[in-house]
């Protein structure tokens, strides 16, 4: 991979992570570019091509959840030099029970493995898209390359960074339901010990935007089904509360954005007879095709851009009895979950509003969940992951190390 070549799947990433749809992350960064055309060939730079590999085997429904399906060395990614990756392919469930083939990429950081293997961090990205060509194993930065996501690997730790299915595979992304992406996230573990049988049992998971909201429903899961091996989670700007989110951004976002739009592509993902048409106007229809079906984020956002948010939608999409059964299953916080969680806000964030985390952690606390929450001053919704990222490390090690973190609950 050439410098040269590196350097532009960087931009990217920080074109399309470190800012919000109204606002940039750091003083000086290039602003965001909202011609489609311009965008389009910046995606087309940092793209792999979808191969075969991709495919989901006919046989799939007789593997067991977390087998793994397919591997191959995956040189051609942008990542720090002494590192390697394997593209790897493992079944999974849908939201309905259904058998499903996820992709993801496990990276290895140089030297010897610590006594008892490497430790396990499944990585779970932020929206990225719903098309096939949005999995980040289908990018050469893997999305997350600009955003200090192989600092986590150089700590210690193996990287298990799963697409989410429907990303890169063929079954549709069921975006934002966490039922699905708990599903990727814990069948991601099982797959890279068969691909790496001497990797530790421990594991965390850690994950952005998307990510983080799964990392949440992640650890409430595992107090239910309770793998010794799950340490806990860090949650960096998640979408915690989905619908007071989406009702924010139809209410105030100046431009857009495709969030609309993809949000009305995850409820027709989960509930078949939901149509698209039922909570998108005219306007938010227009582009609907190629910004779910073609278009990453940076796209996406270019294709809506000329729109307000409240022009995507119908005056009455928010009383849809689908929208409201998708907002109402689609919670986190009300159970306990298993482990310490780490919750990492952006005090400059204008994708993530800060009062629907504050809203989190108060539920989860309240529910018994271990919660540290913390807030990085200033920071837009990429920045939040990268200004926090020494602070997430120093916490991965303390727990992986056996002590228990402090929180910030204050219980009664």
């Amino acid at each position: 991979m050439t410098k040269k070549l590196s350097l532009k799947a960087n931009l990217l990433a920080m074109l399309v992570l470190s800012t919000g749809l109204s606002g940039l992350a750091h003083a000086g960064e290039p602003p965001l570019p909202t011609d489609p055309a311009v965008t389009r060939s910046l995606e087309a730079q940092d793209a792999l091509p979808r191969t075969a590999f991709y495919s989901t085997p006919a046989d799939i429904a007789a593997s067991a959840p977390g087998a793994l399906l397919r591997q191959e060395k995956a040189p051609e990614y942008s990542l720090p030099k002494g590192f390697t990756a394997t593209r790897i392919l493992y079944r999974s469930t849908d939201s309905h029970g259904k058998p499903v083939a996820t992709s993801g990429v496990v990276v290895v950081p140089p030297g010897k493995a610590p006594e008892g293997g490497w430790p396990v961090i499944v990585w779970a990205h932020g929206t990225s898209g719903t098309a096939q060509s949005c999995a980040p194993s289908l990018m050469k930065d893997v999305y997350y390359g600009g955003l200090r996501v192989f600092d986590l690997a150089s700590a210690g730790f193996v990287l298990v960074m799963t697409d989410y299915h429907g990303l890169g595979t063929d079954s549709p992304h069921q975006y934002m339901n966490k039922f699905a992406q708990v599903a990727d996230i814990r069948n991601a573990v099982p797959a890279a010990h068969a691909l790496m049988p001497d990797l530790s049992r421990k594991w965390f998971v850690v994950g952005h935007s998307q990510g983080a909201y799964a990392a949440l429903a992640t650890a409430e899961a595992e107090a239910k089904d309770n793998d010794p091996g799950y340490l806990g989670a860090i949650s960096i700007a998640p979408a915690a509360r989905v619908g007071m989110i989406n009702a924010n951004i139809s209410a105030v976002k100046k431009a857009g954005g495709p969030y609309m739009s993809w949000l009305a592509y995850a409820i027709h993902a989960q509930y078949p007879e939901f149509k698209p048409e039922e909570l998108l106007s005219k306007a938010g229809l227009s582009q609907y095709p190629e910004a779910t079906g073609k278009a990453c984020w940076l796209t996406g956002n270019a294709l809506y851009y000329p729109y307000s948010a409240k022009e995507l939608v119908r005056p009455d999409w928010n009383k849809n009895k689908y929208v409201k059964k998708f907002f109402a299953e689609q919670t986190v916080g009300y159970e306990k979950a298993k482990g310490p969680i780490l919750l990492i806000a952006g005090g400059g964030d204008t994708t993530i509003p800060i009062h629907t985390l504050e809203s989190y952690a108060k539920d989860a606390c309240h529910a018994g969940s271990d919660v540290k929450y913390m807030v990085v001053p200033n920071a837009e919704h990429g920045a939040a992951m990268v200004e926090s990222m020494d602070t997430q490390i120093a916490w991965l090690k303390s727990v992986l190390a056996g002590n228990a973190p402090s929180n910030t609950c204050q219980r009664h």
